[in-house]
């Protein structure tokens, strides 16, 4: 009987600390709790490069759905998403603005692998290096690929974590109603 009344106590120990761990782990991640407040509301006034060299001016962007795209050349997933990016992009046109922002380590691997995605160097979508990551830190991306969703005002509307299918038919026309 003893033996029995010892496992059922370390059975309820080893349950105890399981909560209190799980609890520690909730506390000090506030992105793993449900109730976590988004860190971008609105989208934000920047001004960033394009690996083309051209300016973009989010306060311009005013009017247009905006998708703010953090991937990199070596996230299998990224790579999976871009072509339905691209459909995206042709399919919605002039009212949807993609800014693609890569954390690659260099100018030179994203250039790489726009060889074998040349399309998604077309008009509406802005491919930015985001030297030293301080883009997707300022967003909290926690990880690849996260997209950011803004309607015509500039409210965000969604925040997409890990790949999906842009060209599908209720993207688009979730999209094409954020305008």
């Amino acid at each position: 009987m003893k033996a029995h009344l010892r496992a059922l106590f370390v059975v309820l120990g080893v349950v105890l600390l399981g909560g209190v761990i799980a609890a520690l782990i909730l506390r000090a991640r506030p992105e793993a709790r449900p109730e976590a407040q988004r860190v971008v509301d609105v989208l934000p006034a920047l001004q960033m490069k394009t690996i083309a060299g051209e300016v973009v001016d989010t306060a311009k962007l005013k009017g247009h759905v905006v998708i703010i795209n953090f991937w990199a050349s070596w996230c299998g997933p990224c790579i999976e998403e871009v072509p339905s990016l691209i459909n995206l992009s042709k399919a919605i046109g002039s009212d949807l603005e993609i800014l693609a922002v890569s954390g690659d380590s260099t100018v030179e691997d994203i250039n790489v692998f726009l060889k074998s995605f040349p399309d998604f160097r077309r008009p509406g979508i802005s491919i930015i290096y985001d030297e030293g990551m301080a883009l997707a830190k300022a967003f909290d991306v926690q990880r690849l690929p996260e997209s950011f969703i803004f309607d015509a005002n500039g409210k965000v509307v969604r925040k997409v974590t890990g790949s999906i299918d842009w060209s599908t038919p209720d993207a688009l026309s979730y999209i094409k109603h954020q305008h």
